[in-house]
């Protein structure tokens, strides 16, 4: 049987677990499902995905877009170009600080700049990253 859900986020970590997409329409992602205790499971996990912190990163991922642009940053504020990296070091507690074009600008004591740093190689070989993966996936998936 078929299931929707109509949050791309849900979807995404929904995907995450080992659940299979088997089409989308507009929002709505569709998976298949076999039994209902497998339904029962989908259900459970699709609620457990909003006490999540792949919740709290995909809030920061939607607040990023939206940060207008600040003119005056300082140049010894550390950017990143990547909403995803972005939004994972919001999820470690770094402040943003603006956006400028594509960059996003962050508050960094210079005692933290190798951390800051090191939580950018730790997110591309980690859960989030696949966790965006997934969503971008399923944004750029067509109606089927």
């Amino acid at each position: 049987m078929k299931v929707s859900i109509n949050d791309l986020g849900i979807g995404a970590y929904l995907m995450m677990n080992g659940f299979k997409v088997v089409g989308r329409k507009g929002r709505n992602v569709f998976f298949e499902v076999e039994t209902d205790k497998d339904k029962t499971e989908l259900d459970a996990m699709a609620m457990d995905y909003l006490r999540t912190d792949y919740e709290r990163f995909d809030n920061y991922l939607a607040v990023l877009k939206k940060i207008s642009e600040s003119a005056n940053l300082d140049a010894a504020w550390q950017s990143v170009s990547d909403l995803g990296i972005g939004a994972y070091l919001m999820l470690k507690g770094h402040k943003v600080s603006g956006r400028k074009g594509k960059n996003v600008y962050f508050e960094v004591l210079p005692s933290e700049c190798e951390s800051f740093r090191s939580m950018q190689i730790e997110y591309l070989g980690g859960a989030f990253h696949t966790f965006d993966a997934y969503l971008m996936a399923l944004k750029k998936m067509g109606d089927l």
